[in-house]
């Protein structure tokens, strides 16, 4: 393994005024959640929130916090067609059961989860080489999936 130029501090957070952890959890805030998301994908999101507070001090964060949201979105789509938790369709193939068994998805977020979610799941989950994302990438993902869930769980 090849770490030549690496370091173990990194302070690419520090690039963006205003990152701070204050500013990051007020933001992660505003999120929308509702108490009808079952428990785990509840957990699941609470950790990508974590993770983007986080990430005023570990830049790497703003990566791993939307694959932490999109892993919610993938359980809380099975969960919601009625499969297990510890089913192991990959995303793709939720889907495909989800369209041909169990249609609960509109059009609109039928098409979001396979342009976006199942895209990003991928590209994050099976990388070549290290991701950064910034900021203004991260924080958009990571809401967008608790809106997705939101819309899969709403409150009654």
């Amino acid at each position: 393994m090849n770490d030549a130029g690496s370091s173990d501090i990194d302070d690419r957070s520090r690039m963006f005024v205003g990152l701070t952890r204050e500013n990051l959890a007020a933001v992660t805030a505003s999120f929308v959640r509702t108490s009808a998301t079952p428990d785990g994908v509840a957990s699941l999101l609470g950790e990508a929130r974590r993770l983007l507070v986080g990430a005023s001090h570990a830049y790497d964060n703003f990566a791993t916090a939307p694959l932490k949201a999109l892993q919610a979105a993938d359980l809380a789509l099975k969960l919601r067609v009625g499969l297990p938790s510890n089913d192991k369709r990959t995303l793709g193939k939720v889907l495909e059961y989800e369209r041909q068994s169990c249609p609960v998805l509109s059009s609109v977020r039928r098409e979001w989860y396979t342009e976006f979610a199942l895209h990003f799941r991928n590209k994050l989950s099976h990388p070549d080489q290290s991701i950064a994302f910034s900021p203004g990438m991260s924080v958009p993902m990571v809401e967008s999936v608790h809106e997705a869930v939101a819309e899969l769980y709403p409150d009654s």
